[in-house]
């Protein structure tokens, strides 16, 4: 009997182990992704898993982190726009969180790319 005990114990922790996993795991691949990022956007792109509607994104360039913008502009492949303000900086630290609290990595800012402007309206 005790015997029985045990590996009625030894089984109930190894599914409550398997199951904590299994959460960490789809949680983990269900966070969302930042897209490139640079100073002077006013507005964040990136994907969220599908079924996420609300996704918002803090400064964390600070000593406390804090919300620059919060959109629900979400489309059916989980791809995301979030308007910020003010307008981001270079060097700054950002991250997307969805309704969920899944966190993005934390991408920097970046200075804008170089190279030539061409204008809409110029003529050659």
């Amino acid at each position: 009997m005790f015997a029985t005990k045990q590996r009625t114990c030894a089984l109930l922790f190894s599914a409550a182990v398997v199951s904590f996993l299994g959460t960490a795991i789809l949680r983990a691949q269900s966070a969302p992704t930042l897209k490139p990022a640079f100073a002077s956007a006013i507005a964040v792109t990136g994907y969220v898993a599908r079924g996420v509607h609300t996704v918002s994104v803090y400064d964390l360039s600070n000593d406390a982190e804090t919300k620059i913008g919060s959109g629900t502009s979400v489309d059916v492949n989980g791809k995301f726009v979030v308007v910020v303000k003010p307008p981001l900086k270079t060097g700054q630290q950002i991250v997307a969180v969805d309704s969920s609290g899944a966190r993005s990595n934390v991408i920097v800012v970046a200075a804008p790319p170089k190279g030539p402007h061409v204008s809409p309206t110029a003529r050659p």
